[in-house]
């Protein structure tokens, strides 16, 4: 009879904890970025006995699938990289083909002026419109650097908003980090699924920023690198990004880790694809503009 009672009670134990598992899926349906949970059953044997003891629940699973979980990451990457790179490049697109800004209008006068004074040189008043032609496009030549100028600080201090939230990101991915590795430590190795789903809500915010790519580590930590490989979070430690500032308002912000300038090794995300349009799309057209 004890066995039967000690089977009955493993059952009641086990399923009791089963449906509290159920009862947090339930009550965690509409959370963003949780993962649904489950319990791994098993049964129970003790040591030289051939009978059954009931049975046991282990550990408490997530599902989630990291390789699923990789690819979104990057795909989010490239997604805000490519929606900073475009609107931004819309924007540009519409103050040099403006009436009231771009260069189209006043430069067909002017050069309409210049053929009316070859086909008549002496003609006094053609000369006067020349030359008023001539200052309305100058005009519209430092109107439109300085939109280009104004532009630029705009992005400046886009890419240095990107870097503070990029820290801040990283800063509570290494404190998660040590939560999960203590939890982990203390609790039998029964994994804290909860502070996982928050971990990887962390590391996609993050991804929407800047491209990232993740191992995880034995103690049940993270590693988060980017770029080319820098690393970002390290277990509990966390690299800081700076942004630096040009001499002047004009000057591209560059950022930093450590000593070294990595502007050109990020690719991805928000704030790749400004950093990308900077130096691909933006900084080719005042070139031109003063060639």
């Amino acid at each position: 009879m004890n066995g039967l009672f000690s089977i009955g009670t493993s059952a009641l134990l086990a399923n009791q904890r089963a449906l509290a598992t159920t009862g947090h899926n339930i009550a965690n349906a509409n959370t963003e970025g949780y993962s649904r949970q489950r319990v791994d059953f098993s049964a129970r044997q003790a040591l030289g006995e051939r009978i059954g003891q009931g049975v046991e629940a282990n550990l408490i699973q997530r599902f989630n699938d990291p390789f699923a979980g990789a690819r979104l990451n990057q795909s989010q990457a490239e997604l805000a990289a490519l929606d900073a790179s475009s609107s931004l490049a819309r924007r540009l697109d519409a103050l040099l083909s403006s009436e009231a800004a771009g260069l189209a209008q006043p430069l067909r006068q002017f050069l309409d002026g210049v053929d009316a004074l070859a086909a008549d040189p002496g003609a006094q008043e053609v000369r006067s419109e020349l030359l008023g032609e001539a200052q309305t496009l100058a005009q519209r030549f430092g109107q439109l650097q300085s939109g280009l100028d104004d532009f630029k600080r705009e992005l400046n201090g886009r890419i240095g908003d990107s870097v503070e939230r990029i820290n801040s990101l990283s800063d509570a991915l290494a404190n998660l980090n040590e939560e999960i590795a203590f939890s982990i430590g203390t609790s039998g190795g029964q994994p804290p699924n909860d502070l996982f789903d928050q971990r990887d809500q962390l590391v996609s915010q993050l991804a929407k920023l800047v491209d990232v790519n993740t191992a995880e580590q034995d103690d049940g930590s993270l590693n988060v690198y980017f770029g080319s490989g820098q690393a970002l979070v390290v277990g509990n430690q966390k690299q800081t990004l700076q942004a630096v500032p040009g001499a002047t308002p004009q000057d591209p912000t560059r950022v930093f880790l450590g000593a070294g300038d990595i502007s050109r090794q990020i690719t991805g995300g928000e704030l790749g694809g400004v950093l990308g349009f900077r130096a691909e799309v933006l900084d080719s057209a005042q070139q031109d503009l003063l060639a």
